[in-house]
């Protein structure tokens, strides 16, 4: 197909390498081809018409000009808790970018679920919990890892060996229970009191108000 582009220059083939004929060296051939649009696959048949001239060799035609698509879910951690993002890869043969694939795809399947809107349905209620920013900052500090205290080498071996991976496993206990793990003593504590205390967090604090049901 590349030899038709270099023979005309009023249009040009997007797939080059595809195979329409194999010549001999001394072979002459001439060929007509007509020209169209559609959607998707559509088989020989589906172009035959009776007024084609005699010799016409009806082919496929695949029109679709998306080659492959992939996506992906991938989870995102932000101050509103956490969220899904939705990465979708998109690869064209040329004829339409995938910018525009991806908004007609999302115009076709808006009017798709077009269809089951009724005007006379009524309306759904959102319901949003309000949330101050200070509950959504400690709550997320509750949900990390102990790594981001920057703590001693002792205390942090110490919590790994007692199980405590995050913050919130932490907080949810007492001074006096700390202390009677092993290797873990009063300059620990006071080393783990005073980084919880730089965020606004200590022990035994009650953290029912800052949990989402997901976490308990």
């Amino acid at each position: 197909a590349k030899d038709i582009n270099e023979a005309s220059k009023q249009f040009r083939v997007m797939n080059p390498a595809l195979q329409i004929a194999t010549l001999n060296d001394d072979a002459n051939f001439t060929m007509e081809f007509q020209i169209g649009v559609g959607k998707g696959y559509v088989d020989a048949d589906g172009h035959r018409r009776i007024d084609s001239p005699i010799g016409t060799v009806f082919i496929d035609s695949i029109f679709n000009p998306v080659t492959r698509v992939t996506y992906d879910v991938e989870p995102v951690s932000s101050a509103k808790g956490s969220l899904d993002r939705l990465v979708i890869e998109v690869h064209t043969d040329g004829t339409i970018t995938p910018e525009n694939a991806l908004n007609h795809a999302a115009n076709v399947l808006i009017d798709h679920f077009s269809q089951f809107v009724s005007e006379e349905a009524e309306p759904v209620l959102k319901i949003v919990e309000e949330i101050d920013e200070d509950v959504l900052r400690i709550r997320d500090l509750l949900d990390s890892s102990i790594d981001e205290m920057e703590l001693s080498v002792r205390s942090h071996n110490c919590l790994e060996a007692a199980g405590i991976e995050r913050i919130l496993d932490l907080v949810s206990k007492e001074e006096s229970v700390m202390l009677k793990y092993k290797n873990f003593g009063r300059k620990s504590l006071s080393e783990l009191v005073e980084k919880l205390g730089e965020v606004g967090l200590s022990f035994d604090m009650d953290v029912k108000r800052y949990m989402l049901e997901t976490d308990h």
